[in-house]
């Protein structure tokens, strides 16, 4: 390349919808290029084993629409506060259920719809705040990765940096 010429911007071209929620998360490990070497989106693999050993899987096999906020990598879950929380989590001993199901609402949220959101209802029964003043998009204390969405055919997967978890937990 000679001077002063420039590069196309970068873009991961994801494909149209592959299915139903699940279908998708579980796709992120197989997906060419895999997903799992984008540190944007990592591969979903904890929190899809905790919506598969909750049962709350078989829930997002229904029409929906659903939005659903997944941590995509191991990071998310180190990052729970108090220590052990994430042990607890992943073995079951904590209310594991509800945790997922605070991560899910009714309803398909892109981007630009949770900028004009304020309040969301999970299917856990609690509220997410939604945060939008700035550049980044916040779900409680959680934010929105970028890229955004990952679109599904019965709703749209948001990663976020943080596991959600409900007041009391």
């Amino acid at each position: 390349m000679g001077a002063g010429a420039t590069l196309p911007p970068f873009s991961l071209s994801l494909p149209d919808p592959a299915g139903k929620i699940m279908e998708v998360l579980l796709s992120t490990e197989t997906s060419i290029p895999p997903l799992e070497e984008s540190p944007a989106f990592g591969n979903f693999t904890l929190f899809t084993g905790l919506l598969q050993s909750t049962g709350v899987a078989a829930r997002l096999e229904g029409p929906g629409p659903y939005t659903v906020f997944a941590p995509p990598t191991d990071a998310a879950f180190d990052k729970m506060d108090p220590p052990g929380t994430r042990e607890s989590v992943l073995n079951g001993s904590a209310n594991s259920t509800e945790i997922v199901l605070y991560h899910i609402v009714n309803g398909s949220y892109t981007l630009d719809g949770l900028r004009n959101a304020s309040t969301l209802r999970t299917l856990q029964g609690g509220n997410l705040t939604v945060n939008a003043t700035g550049p980044a998009v916040m779900v409680n204390n959680a934010t929105v990765a970028i890229p955004p969405e990952l679109p599904a055919d019965n709703g749209v997967i948001q990663g976020i940096d943080t596991v959600l978890l409900p007041s009391g937990t």
